[in-house]
C-alpha cells in the first residue's frame, strides 16, 4: 500500500490503532489526519505505528513522527492522559495535538533542547512563549508571569474556564501575514484566535499592570477599554457593553451560543467581521446611529435572531451580513444604504443581500435614493 484514501476511515469509532507498512511513502498528512479527513470520527484511535523500515515516516509511544523523529506529525485523537515529547523532537508540526479531547498533559524532559513544561503545559525552552495547552484540560488557567507571547495555545480546549493574563503577556495571536504584505496599515493581531474554540471559557482576567490589555468582568479589551477584543465563549446570558468601547473587533463574539442579547452603547462607531458570527442564541440587537462601519458575515448562522434594527448612518450593507439567519421575519433597510456588497462585489437583484436561508421581508426606507421594496423583496429603483 502506498497512499491511504480520501476519508478511508470516517466513522470507524472502535478502530483503536493504525499500522503504516514500509511501501507507504507519500500522503498529506494534515489532510488525512485532521478530524475531517480519513479518519474523522476515530475517537478510539490510541497508537499509529510505523514499520521500522519505512523511509519516510517513523512513530514511537503511538504517535507519528517524521523518519528522523524531528517533527510530531500527529498524535492519534484517541490518546488518554499525558505524553512526553521526545528530546529529538525541534517541531512540533502542524496542528499535531488537535482534537484529542483525552489529552491531559504535554511535558519534556529537562535536557530537551528546544521545549519546556511546567504543570503539562507546553512552552519554549526559556518559558517566554506558552506554545500548546493540552486540549483536556480542565478549569482554570494562570499563565506564567515569564510568558511574553501566545498564539494559538488554547485550540480546542473546551474544558478550561476561566485564564489569567499576566502583566508580562504583550503579543496575544498572530498577525496576517497577507494583509501585513500588501496593506502594513491594517495588519492588526488576531488576538480572538487564541480563543475561538475555548468553548466552556466564561472569564479571561488581566493583570492589571500589563500595558496593551485590559479585562472587564471577565471581558478581553485593549488597554485603555476602547476595542472589545474577545468575549468567553462559555458565558449565558445577556451583556451590556460598556460606555468606552468604540469599535467592536472581528470575531469577538463569535460562536458565542450562550449569548441572548447584546447592548451596543452610542459610544460603537465600528463592528468588525464576523462579530456575531454562530451566535445561535441571540434573539434580538439594536444598533446605534453612531455605528458607521460594519464589516463583513456579522451575523452568520444567528438562527434565534428574530429582529434587527439597523443604524442610519451606514451607507453600505456588507457581503453576507445575514447569511443564514432562518429566524430572522423583517429587515428595514434605511434610506442612507447606498450599497449592497455581494460576494462577487456586483448586486443584482437576485442576490442583493447573499440572503442564503434568511427568509426576511424586507422593507426600504422610502427616501433610500438606490434601493425599494416590493411584497419584502428588495430592488433597484427605476431611473
Amino acid at each position: 500500500m502506498v497512499e491511504i484514501g480520501y476519508k478511508s476511515f470516517t466513522g470507524c469509532t472502535a478502530l483503536k490503532g493504525v499500522f503504516i507498512p514500509a511501501s507507504m511513502v507519500e500522503m498529506d498528512i494534515w489532510d488525512i489526519f485532521c478530524d475531517w479527513w480519513a479518519f474523522e470520527g476515530c475517537n478510539s484511535l490510541a497508537r499509529i505505528d510505523v514499520h521500522p523500515d519505512n523511509p519516510v515516516f517513523a512513530s514511537e509511544d503511538g504517535v507519528l513522527l517524521n523518519k528522523e523523529k524531528t517533527e510530531i506529525i500527529k498524535c492519534p485523537n484517541g490518546r488518554q492522559g499525558g505524553y512526553l515529547i521526545p528530546d529529538s523532537v525541534i517541531d512540533i508540526g502542524r496542528h499535531p495535538f488537535s482534537y484529542i479531547d483525552g489529552l491531559t498533559s504535554l511535558s519534556v524532559s529537562q535536557n530537551h533542547p528546544k521545549y519546556s513544561s511546567i504543570d503539562g503545559v507546553l512552552f519554549n525552552k526559556d518559558q517566554t512563549a506558552l506554545e500548546r495547552c493540552p486540549q483536556g484540560r480542565q478549569g482554570d488557567y494562570v499563565i506564567p508571569e515569564s510568558v511574553v507571547a501566545m498564539h494559538t495555545p488554547f485550540e480546542g480546549c473546551t474544558a478550561l474556564t476561566s485564564i489569567f493574563i499576566p502583566a508580562s503577556v504583550v503579543e496575544i495571536g498572530f498577525v496576517n501575514e497577507i494583509t501585513l504584505a500588501f496593506n502594513p496599515e491594517e495588519a492588526l493581531r488576531k488576538e480572538e484566535y487564541v480563543f475561538c474554540s475555548c468553548g466552556g471559557l466564561t472569564a479571561i482576567t488581566v493583570d492589571q499592570n500589563n500595558p496593551l490589555y485590559a479585562s472587564i468582568d471577565g471581558v478581553l479589551f485593549n488597554k485603555d477599554k476602547t476595542e472589545l477584543i474577545v468575549y468567553p465563549k462559555g458565558r449565558q446570558g445577556g451583556y451590556v457593553i460598556p460606555k468606552s468601547v468604540v469599535k467592536i473587533r472581528g470575531r469577538a463574539f463569535r460562536w458565542c451560543t450562550g449569548l441572548t442579547s447584546v447592548t451596543i452603547p452610542e459610544s460603537v462607531t465600528e463592528i468588525g467581521e464576523e462579530a456575531f458570527y454562530g451566535c445561535i442564541g441571540l434573539v434580538s440587537i439594536a444598533i446605534p446611529d453612531s455605528v458607521t462601519k460594519m464589516g463583513t458575515s456579522i451575523f452568520w448562522d444567528c438562527t434565534a435572531l428574530t429582529s434587527i434594527t439597523l443604524p442610519n448612518t451606514i451607507t453600505e450593507i456588507a457581503h453576507c451580513l445575514f447569511k443564514g439567519c432562518t429566524g430572522l421575519a423583517s429587515i428595514f433597510i434605511p434610506a442612507s444604504v447606498k450599497e449592497i456588497r455581494t460576494r462577487s462585489h456586483v448586486a443584482n437583484v437576485d442576490d442583493l443581500l447573499d440572503f442564503y436561508k434568511c427568509p426576511a421581508f424586507i422593507t426600504v426606507h422610502r427616501d433610500n435614493p438606490i434601493y425599494t421594496s416590493k411584497d419584502g423583496k428588495m430592488m433597484f429603483k427605476k431611473n
